[in-house]
Order: structure tokens, then C-alpha cells, then sequence
């Protein structure tokens, strides 16, 4: 009526009933609101307000023009959830109460009804922030009040060892303490997926009036409220359909700042990115846990999501490279599918130069196969052109290289190949076996640059074994002038065969097996003619006599006698603190066991992390400083923190390698402004 007597349009409408109706309106919903939020639950009121709002517009649909909807609705907002907004998001069941109960549909209700409140998204992102904040710190508390009792006091730096974490008490088992790691990190996943669901199913983007409204141009105010079961806001269609169900970016940054705060704590003696490399590890080799290899690949999915908090991504790089060294150079990996898989992944992360290394590794084994399809290669060769090199040009052959000829054809002559193998599981199944003396010999040439650094304590190995090395030096020596081949003895697998009450084959490292073989030598050399004679006496050795037979030291020679006394099969005991005897009662049903191998750290893990921080420092610094020529002691600090990105380093440690670089004279102090730097070129 009011716009059919009004020539003008709507001006008679406005004045004569829209300016009383809006300001009549916002007084009612005030009174009722400050009934509502003293009598009412959080979730009631929302909903209260919620049928408020779609009466209104029933009610303008009705009897008002259109253009009365949104202001109408800016009004009941106003008085409903921006006059309110403190006393509902502080009442006992708002936002927290509904996280902690998995309340997500009133959740998604919430969200969508404070993104046209001014504030109110970021306040409930901050309450979602503290509250995934509050459970991942309440998990890691209960870790180390776990390890408290431990023996070692917790330090924030991670050990040089991938060995399991701090024992929960001091005699807990290492299977213990590897449980108890895993359970632990599996408990933050659980909380990521958790937190991750509630996310993407309450926190969405589901309007331009969104939190990230500021990125689509649009205001709160533009755009009508519509429910939760409705389709959203744009015309229908791909891309608005694509638009409705995109997480609310504030709330992904809040997620990702409530993880980075707990996950990068002081834990212990270990970091969590050391221990997500040990439960990467779980998941990667074989075990008794049946899993399929798609649950494995959902979780390390899960993995590398929690990946991408972690500070010390670098720390994490060389935990991993170490488990995954130990999977494929013992074949206990579960899928080299899955292992090529987990380094896509970190590769599409951190980019090609986090995973080169991981990547060689793979290589290098497929390279280590085919040397020695080589190596069976040269062995046949040369036994077959031994014979008619000798009848051709003996007689022509200098002294030297006759004395060399002679001890290579004697070296051949002790040296078969055959097509198969049931002895010991070696890497060239399929390919042929090289036997040295009747001893199956297989190698595995590995590149220095991609592998952790190993302990290569020099051993003293029986004379089978060093014709073994022999003879592969000298294939290796044919083949290639700029590389030298270093053993290492603690990665090896030896298959010892020894009678008890019936045969055992025991499978071990070289260093156990030149143990065992040291009693054998002793029983059989050693004991006189009348002892040999007479009923057998079990041979005893010392500390002593095994450390200067085999040339190691006794840290090593204990380490390896104890597994032999200490674990589940004991084949020697100990008959006091300097003397060793084979355990001639030792029975085992198993003609094949396995002994467990002591854990041979690579050598220097922390210093090596270490040494990598300071030349990535030294980087990025002459990086920063060949382009600007002159900087600020702060501005180049705040430029190197923004260029390494697999981890923070202490500012202090950023100084030092300023200070190394002045003087090796990159960089100049100025002579008036100490804290200005000149790049010398």
C-alpha cells in the first residue's frame, strides 16, 4: 500500500513504516535476548535465534518489500549475537562443552551464525585453538610424567641413537619402551584426525561471509542467512559447489598453530620428530601386525600430515634415513612400494634435495645388485681365460706380474659360482651365489654419501672370511681406479652351523659370527692331545684373549659376547666377570635362529645434524649478503630464519656462523656501525 501511494518509489514505505519497524524490532530482540542468554543453554539459544531470523524473513517475504530483508536481519544480529556475543561464547556450554562432547552439528550452527557477527568467527577460532591446544598438551604431560621416574634427566635435545625413547621406568623392557613411544604418537594422530573431522565437517567456508570473507570481497552484510540443511549462498553450480565445502582457512591456521605448539615441546631425551621416525618405522617393516597395505598407506598419510608441525624437520630426515637404512640393508622392509611411496610424500613436502638421499639409498641397492651380477660375471671369465692366457704368453710375463697372475689364479681356483642357494637369504637370490672355500659369499656395495656413517672397527676375521674380501677387492680393483672399498663388519650376516644336541644354524652379524668361530678355534687347537683324547671339556675364554684375538676393544667384545648370554638363546655363558665357556647344554627346537644383534649406533647422528645446520646457516647467509652487499645485524638474522625451512635455529647459533664467516673473510664488519655487514667478493 505504502508503495503503490507513493509516486516516488519507496520513500514514503521507509519513513512511514520501515524507520519505526527496525528500531521497534531491535528493541524486542534486545529484551528477549537478555531473557534467552540467562535462561537458555548456548546450543538453545542458537537455535532460538536461528528460528528468529528465518521468521523475520517468512515475515518480510510476506508483507515487507525485499529490501527490507537484510536490513532486518543486520538488526536481529545485532541485538541477538553481537550485543551478546561475550556473555554466550564465556557461558559453561558454548563452544568448549560442544568440542569436548563432539557436538558438531551445533558446531556447524555456531560457525554459521557468527560469521555475521563482527569478531565472532575469530573468537571461536581462538577457542578451538586453545582447546586442541589444551588435549595435545595434556597427552604430552602424561608422557613425561611417564618418564620422570627414568634414570636420565630430560633434555630438549634429541640423542645421537635411534634406540627407543627414555625407558617409562628402569626395568622396563626396550619392547616396552617402543610401545609405549608408538602409543604415544599414535594418541596425537588420533587427535589430528579428531580435530581434522571437526574442521571439515563444522568449520567450513560455506558462504562469502565467511572469515576469509576479506578474500572474496563480499560483506557480511550482503548476503542472506540461510540454515544449514539449505544449499549455500551462490548460484548452483561446480564451482560454488567447490566454494561450500572448503575448510574456513582461520580455522586451518589455528589447527596448524595448536599442533606446532605441543608437538615441538621438550619430550625428553627425545624430539617428537624422532620419535614419528621410529613410528614410520613400525608401520614400514614387517611385523607380526597383520595390515594391509592400505591401512599402512592411510597411515602414513597421517604421518606426514603430522610431519608438517614439526620443527626439526631435518632431525626427522636423519632419524628416518637411519630406520629406513636398517629395513633395507637387514630385508626387513614390508613394501618397497610403500617405502617409495613415504618418500614421494615428504618429497612433495620439503621438495627433491630433503629426499636425494633417501632416494639414493633405493638406488643404490638396485646399483648393488647388479655389481654383483658382476662380480659372478668376472668370476667365470676369469676361470675361463685363466688356462689360455697361461699356454699363449707365460713365457713373455714380467716377474711381478707373474707372482700377481699366479696369486689371482690361486685365488680362482678356491672360488666356484652356483645357480642357487639354500644356505642364507642373500640379495642376489635368483642371479647365481659365489662360494669362497665352500663359504657362500654375497656383497652389497653401498655409496658413503647417501648411507649413515656405520662404526667400522677393524676385526681380525678367520682366513675363510678374508679370502672372501680378497677376491672381491680384486674384482673391484678391475673395475673401477678412484674407489676404495671400506667393510663395514657390523652390517654383515654370517650363517654359523654348529652341532649341539642336533645341528642349529645360527644367523648373526660378522663380528658375533668371528666370536663364535673363536671358540670353535679354541675346541678344536688349543686343547692337548690328552684332552682331546679324554672326555671332552668345554673350551673357556677370557675378555682378554677374545679382545686380542679378534683386535676389538672391550666395549665391542662385550656387547657381542652379551648377546650371545643375555638374550632368549644361550649358546655361551658367562662363568664369571673374565671368563666365557660354549653352553653345551643348549637346546632349541629351531634348526635356524636368529640372534639378536647389538645396536651399533651410527656414529655421530647429533654432531652430523649439527654440522648440516651450520653449513645450511653459512648458506643462506653469503646467499642473503652476495645480494644485498650491506645489512642489519636484525634484518639479516629475520632474512636467514625465513630461508631455512627444516628447522629454527637459536639466533645464537646464527652469530657464531656469522662470526666464522668474518673470519674467513666473506663478510666485513663496518668500521663505524658494528652492526652493519659488508659481503667482501
Amino acid at each position: 500500500m505504502y508503495i503503490g501511494l507513493d509516486a516516488n518509489g519507496l520513500s514514503l514505505y521507509q519513513r512511514e513504516l520501515e524507520d519505526y519497524l527496525l528500531p521497534e524490532s531491535r528493541d524486542y530482540y534486545a529484551r528477549v535476548s537478555a531473557s534467552w542468554v540467562v535462561n537458555l543453554s548456548f546450543t538453545d539459544y542458537m537455535h532460538h535465534a536461528q528460528e528468529a531470523l528465518l521468521a523475520e524473513q517468512n515475515r518480510c517475504a510476506m508483507i515487507l518489500h525485499r529490501s527490507t530483508k537484510l536490513k532486518l536481519q543486520a538488526v536481529v544480529f545485532d541485538a541477538l549475537l553481537s550485543a551478546r556475543q561475550d556473555q554466550l561464547l564465556e557461558k559453561n556450554t558454548a563452544i568448549e562443552f560442544l568440542l569436548a562432547r563432539d557436538r558438531r552439528q551445533e558446531l556447524r550452527l555456531a560457525h554459521r551464525l557468527f560469521t555475521y557477527v563482527d569478531g565472532g568467527v575469530e573468537a571461536i577460532a581462538l577457542t578451538f585453538k586453545n582447546f586442541v591446544t589444551s588435549q595435545g598438551n595434556k597427552i604430552v604431560d602424561q608422557r613425561l610424567a611417564q618418564l620422570e621416574p627414568a634414570s636420565s634427566p630430560p633434555s630438549a635435545s634429541p640423542p645421537a641413537s635411534p634406540s627407543p625413547a627414555s625407558r617409562p621406568s628402569g626395568s622396563a623392557s626396550i619392547a616396552e619402551a617402543q610401545q609405549t613411544d608408538a602409543a604415544f604418537v599414535q594418541q596425537l594422530l588420533d587427535l589430528h584426525e579428531r580435530s581434522k573431522k571437526v574442521l571439515e565437517e563444522c568449520f567450513l567456508l560455506s558462504s562469502p561471509a565467511s572469515s576469509s570473507r576479506s578474500l572474496l570481497g563480499v560483506s557480511p552484510q550482503q548476503k542472506l542467512f540461510r540454515p544449514c540443511e539449505e544449499t549455500p549462498w551462490s548460484d548452483s553450480g561446480r564451482d560454488s559447489g567447490a566454494l561450500s565445502s572448503a575448510p574456513d582457512p582461520l580455522f586451518q591456521k589455528s589447527l596448524k598453530e595448536a599442533f606446532e605448539h605441543f608437538v615441538n615441546r621438550d619430550m625428553g631425551r627425545q624430539s617428537f620428530a624422532h620419535l614419528l621416525a621410529i613410528f614410520c618405522d613400525r608401520l614400514l617393516k614387517k611385523t607380526s601386525e597383520k595390515r594391509s597395505e592400505e591401512q599402512i598407506e592411510s597411515m602414513l598419510v597421517r604421518v606426514v600430515e603430522m610431519f608438517n608441525y614439526v620443527t626439526e624437520k631435518d632431525v626427522f630426515a636423519e632419524c628416518y634415513r637411519s630406520q629406513l637404512a636398517r629395513r633395507l640393508l637387514h630385508e626387513t622392509s614390508a613394501s618397497e612400494d610403500l617405502e617409495k611411496s613415504v618418500i614421494g610424500k615428504l618429497k612433495l613436502k620439503c621438495g627433491a634435495h630433503f629426499t636425494s638421499k633417501l632416494e639414493g639409498m633405493l638406488h643404490d641397492l638396485n646399483g648393488a645388485a647388479d655389481t654383483y651380477r658382476k662380480f659372478l660375471a668376472w668370476i667365470s671369465e676369469e676361470k675361463q681365460k685363466r688356462p689360455a692366457e697361461a699356454d699363449a704368453g707365460e713365457a713373455q710375463a714380467s716377474v711381478s706380474g707373474e707372482n700377481e697372475e699366479k696369486t689371482v689364479e690361486k685365488l680362482l681356483e678356491r672360488v666356484s659360482v652356483s645357480s642357487a642357494s639354500a644356505h642364507m637369504q642373500t640379495g642376489a637370490t635368483g642371479h647365481g651365489v659365489a662360494f669362497v672355500d665352500g663359504i657362500e659369499f654375497s656383497v652389497q656395495i653401498l655409496t658413503t654419501g647417501y648411507w649413515p656413517t656405520y662404526p667400522t672397527a677393524p676385526v681380525n676375521l678367520p682366513a675363510s672370511m678374508q679370502l672372501c674380501q680378497t677376491v672381491f677387492e680384486k674384482f673391484y680393483a678391475s673395475q673401477t681406479q678412484h674407489r676404495r672399498v671400506t667393510w663395514i663388519p657390523a652390517l654383515g650376516t654370517a650363517s654359523v652351523s654348529a652341532m649341539f644336541q642336533k645341528r642349529h644354524d645360527f644367523i648373526c652379524n660378522t663380528y658375533q659370527a668371528c666370536v663364535l668361530l673363536l671358540f670353535n678355534w679354541e675346541s678344536a687347537h688349543q686343547r692337548s692331545e690328552a684332552e682331546q683324547n679324554g672326555p671332552r671339556v668345554d673350551p673357556q675364554l677370557s675378555l682378554s684373549t677374545i679382545t686380542a684375538a679378534l683386535g676389538l676393544d672391550d666395549a665391542t667384545a662385550k656387547k657381542m659376547l652379551a648377546s650371545f648370554f643375555l638374550g632368549r638363546f644361550k649358546i655361551i655363558k658367562k662363568l664369571s666377570d673374565d671368563a666365557y665357556a660354549v653352553n653345551s647344554g643348549f637346546t632349541c627346537l629351531n634348526r635356524k635362529i636368529k640372534i639378536p644383534t647389538p645396536v651399533q649406533e651410527e656414529v655421530q647422528s647429533r654432531e652430523r645434524v649439527e654440522e648440516d645446520r651450520s653449513i645450511a646457516i653459512e648458506a643462506a647467509i653469503v646467499r642473503i649478503m652476495k645480494a644485498r652487499k650491506t645489512m642489519q645485524h636484525q634484518q639479516l638474522l629475520a632474512e636467514v630464519l625465513s630461508q631455512l625451512s627444516f628447522f629454527k635455529p637459536n639466533p645464537k647459533l646464527i652469530k657464531k656462523r656469522l662470526e666464522h664467516l668474518i673470519e674467513r673473510e666473506f663478510l666485513e664488519r663496518d668500521a663505524e656501525n658494528t652492526n652493519l655487514y659488508r659481503y667482501v667478493a
